[in-house]
């Protein structure tokens, strides 16, 4: 059969032919020219699929590479573009005015500024630090006896608006909050100070060992901030008897300058009943004074100079009263709060500091109505007995402690109020949990100890 008729033949039955003549083949039985030209064609076909699937293999691997190397230069340059466009967006903030760019920043949150926009540059953590200080107090919460983290309120609107809780992560085993100024814990463990903590960047400074005395460390010092400088002091006063005649004796310890203290000031005792004895601890007013008060007087200490350039007499109420009265910074002056004969009221003097007169400014009388239900104080037990423990002011505002012993259980229960000195409301702190802890008016900073 010629290789042209095979060609005409249906294509089922030339396979079937060429199938039958390469069995006989392989049986060992005859063949002609015609069957090995049907093998070698068909063997020809093979290789030539075999060669063809290679190539198509081999094309589409370079193919798929070649696709993926675009992706991935599309995907370089998309991210140069974005590099390109921060790196634009960066400068074009970093060369905005102050004002501006603390405008902008002011409207972040501040867990945002502490937590990843300060890391930015220099000039970010330089205008945060700036804005930071622009922005309302809050309040650091110091949880006692607990292993619970202690943590910071950032209350907008001050005590009665929405507050963004931050965990500072302070530990108890440091000691107890003595002072803040600007973002700066002074701990105290016992009768010692401890550290100078900064919580926001977990930095801290290990005071070094006290002058002697036998007073408590926690009622004679405080830390201040040098105004417009991250420079950061803690003041200590010791009184000494030197051949008879007592000595008010200043010290101070020079954050990251000096670590030993430094006797700055000795202001001679002229009392004759003298006792030795500093019952209140110093006001801090924020800036560059620090108000100490003894049993003479109120002697007024300049932060950066460190030298004593005032003296005020002490209020014409008795002092040493129970429970003893309180002395706080009210924004622009000296206050002092005392208790009255009844535990019900409380008289808030003010101190003139042109005159150096003090002068009745308020009367509180938060709980005068002894039948007050819990529910109008927000918490569901009934009082049998309360004292009042006043920490700070916060504009129109009083922030205290209230310790009730609550029925029938008789455990001691502290509650945060705020009283509104204009419309003469007192009001549960919602965003402060009942329990064993203490409230600080706290600012954070990014200064490093």
């Amino acid at each position: 059969m010629s290789l042209i008729s095979q060609k005409a033949r249906p294509k089922n039955e030339t396979k079937r032919e060429e199938d039958v003549k390469e069995k006989e083949v392989e049986d060992g039985k005859e063949c002609n020219v015609e069957i090995l030209e049907v093998k070698r064609r068909k063997t020809e076909k093979t290789i030539g699929r075999v060669k063809r699937q290679r190539f198509k293999s081999i094309n589409k691997c370079t193919y798929s590479d070649s696709r993926h190397h675009d992706r991935a230069t599309n995907k370089q340059n998309m991210n140069i573009q974005q590099n390109s466009n921060s790196s634009k967006n960066f400068d074009l903030i970093s060369k905005l005015p102050q004002e501006l760019m603390l405008a902008i920043l002011s409207l972040v949150p501040l867990k945002c500024l502490l937590n990843s926009a300060r890391h930015v540059s220099k000039p970010w953590a330089t205008a945060i630090q700036a804005c930071l200080r622009g922005k309302p107090p809050g309040i650091y919460i110091e949880i006692i006896h607990t292993t619970r983290a202690s943590y910071f309120l950032n209350i907008q609107d001050y005590v009665k608006g929405h507050s963004e809780r931050i965990y500072l992560g302070l530990s108890f085993r440091f000691g107890e909050i003595v002072a803040i100024s600007d973002g700066m814990f002074l701990l105290c463990d016992r009768f010692r100070l401890t550290y100078v903590v900064n919580p926001i960047i977990k930095c801290c400074f290990r005071i070094p060992p006290l002058p002697f005395s036998k007073l408590r460390a926690e009622l004679r010092s405080t830390i201040a901030c040098v105004p417009r400088t991250g420079k950061f002091k803690v003041f200590l006063i010791d009184d000494q008897n030197v051949s008879g005649v007592n000595w008010y004796v200043f010290n101070v310890l020079r954050i990251g300058i000096d670590n030993t203290w430094k006797e700055i000031v000795r202001k001679e005792v002229k009392l004759l009943n003298y006792k030795g004895l500093l019952a209140w601890k110093p006001v801090h007013n924020g800036d560059n004074d620090i108000y100490w008060i003894t049993e003479e007087g109120v002697i007024v200490m300049d932060v950066d100079k460190e030298i004593i350039i005032r003296e005020y007499p002490l209020p014409p109420q008795p002092v040493y009263t129970f429970p003893l009265p309180v002395y706080l910074w009210t924004g622009d002056c000296l206050s002092f709060i005392m208790d009255e004969k009844d535990s019900r009221t409380y008289q808030i003097y003010t101190l003139d500091m042109d005159s150096g007169k003090w002068t009745l400014y308020h009367e509180i009388r938060p709980f005068h109505n002894t039948g007050i239900c819990s529910h109008k104080l927000g918490f569901d037990f009934n009082i049998m007995a309360t004292s009042l423990i006043f920490r700070f002011w916060i504009n129109d505002q009083i922030i205290f402690i209230g310790i009730f012993v609550p029925n029938p259980t008789g455990f001691v229960t502290n509650v945060h109020f705020c009283y509104n000195i204009k419309t003469r409301q007192v009001a549960k702190i919602d965003c402060i949990p009942i329990g064993n802890l203490k409230a600080w008016l706290h600012t954070p900073t990014l200064t490093r100890c």
